[in-house]
């Protein structure tokens, strides 16, 4: 009897540790504790150790709360919108790459806005998830000031198909390469029209030539018409080309990509005072819409044909540097002589395995280290090749899926 005081209070010394160890658990377990420490109590002293004993060791098999780590992000800026067929394409392409090697990306688009785009920049360079920025410049010359925020960060950035200007903060550079796709023309021109260095004595023929390559701040169109001009300079030098406009240099030759100026600032203009009734025997031009105006120039428009013209068509020679749509469906109807297509799929996915490359640590074949030179810095390039559609070969666009039967049909 006079034990039995102490065996109660130790019962009762024990619940209290079953219960003060396990305030940590779930309501169920708690009660559970509780239950088994009645049960022990009844038992004896030494099976109320025996179950505070497991208790703790309860207590020390739950996991702890292990915290997430921030997903390393690969963040994609693009200048068009979600509708836009071709940065849909380029962002999926790019998207489905980089998932395939391990990394997450999200997609932004600067919706035609260059101040929305710096926002965007900006914001990624402040992420701490942000593990690289791919980047297709809305305007080449607005993004310095935001790229030197992503290199304080150490955030590497990949400048995509347009060489943004006036920064050191680019690692590379992926693009068509705009010097070889102007010697690709150039050397279509030269074969097609028949175009030869006359003989010591004799006198050429020349042929006049003109470019609409459009917008002067576009990096693109610069670095195309430096290398039509630097695979035809021999031509002009030996009198088997000329320019009444004197398109030689780039600010001669840029016009506003804007077709309601074309007829006061543009190539109908250069046509009523400078060709008087004729047009150029060659013709070169970059994009829809400069495009569409030269294959479409009528006497009713402007006073003046291009030679050659029959109905409906312009006559001369025309190739553009642009696949849009539009302009296949000049080929197939043989407004337009030729174009150079650039596969923005092959474009996209070469951008993604660089960053991918990169973010491994591994080496990367670089193309060219010396052409894109930004003001800056020279800009490590990784290129893509272009090459000539013409009407004997379009369908191929159709075939591997760029384009749908009635996406280019010809109007």
């Amino acid at each position: 009897m006079k034990k039995k005081p102490a065996i109660i209070l130790t019962g009762l010394a024990g619940f209290m540790a079953v219960s003060l160890s396990l305030s940590g658990c779930g309501k169920n377990e708690a009660t559970k504790a509780a239950a088994e420490s009645e049960e022990t109590e009844k038992e004896g002293n030494g099976e109320i150790i025996e179950a505070s004993e497991e208790g703790e060791e309860e207590k020390t098999e739950q996991p702890e709360p292990v915290e997430e780590e921030p997903v390393p992000q690969v963040v994609i800026l693009l200048p068009g919108n979600p509708e836009d067929r071709r940065w849909k394409t380029d962002a999926e392409i790019m998207q489905t790459e980089l998932e395939e090697a391990g990394h997450s990306s999200e997609v932004f688009y600067a919706e035609g806005d260059a101040d929305t785009q710096v926002s965007q920049l900006r914001e990624a360079a402040l992420a701490e998830t942000t593990s690289a920025i791919i980047v297709a410049p809305q305007d080449p010359y607005s993004l310095s000031e935001a790229l030197s925020e992503a290199s304080d960060a150490k955030i590497p950035v990949f400048d995509y198909d347009e060489l943004i200007m006036d920064t050191p903060d680019i690692s590379y550079f992926v693009t068509f390469d705009g010097r070889e796709t102007g010697h690709l023309m150039a050397e279509r021109i030269i074969a097609d029209n028949s175009l030869t260095i006359p003989e010591e004595n004799e006198v050429p023929e020349p042929k006049t030539i003109e470019y609409l390559m459009g917008d002067s701040a576009g990096t693109n169109d610069l670095f195309v018409l430096n290398g039509l001009l630097e695979r035809l300079q021999e031509y002009y030098d030996a009198g088997v080309l000329t320019s009444l406009s004197y398109g030689d240099t780039y600010s001669r030759a840029a016009v506003v990509k804007d077709q309601r100026s074309l007829a006061d600032k543009g190539f109908v203009k250069v046509i009523r005072e400078l060709y008087q009734g004729n047009g150029p025997d060659i013709l070169c031009t970059r994009g829809e819409t400069l495009t569409k105006a030269g294959a479409s120039l009528q006497p009713h428009e402007t006073g003046a044909a291009l030679p050659g013209a029959e109905a409906g068509e312009s006559g001369g020679y025309l190739i553009a540097e642009d696949s849009h749509a539009s302009v296949i469906q000049e080929i197939a109807s043989g407004r337009v002589r030729a174009a150079v297509f650039k596969d923005n799929r092959k474009l996209a996915q070469k951008c993604a395995e660089t960053v991918i490359t990169c973010l491994k640590d591994e080496d990367l074949e670089v193309s060219n280290y010396e052409e894109y030179d930004n003001g800056v810095k020279v800009i490590k390039a990784v290129t893509c090749e272009a090459e000539i559609i013409d009407k004997d070969n379009y369908q191929v666009l159709i075939d591997d899926g760029f384009f749908e039967e009635d996406d280019i049909r010809s109007h």
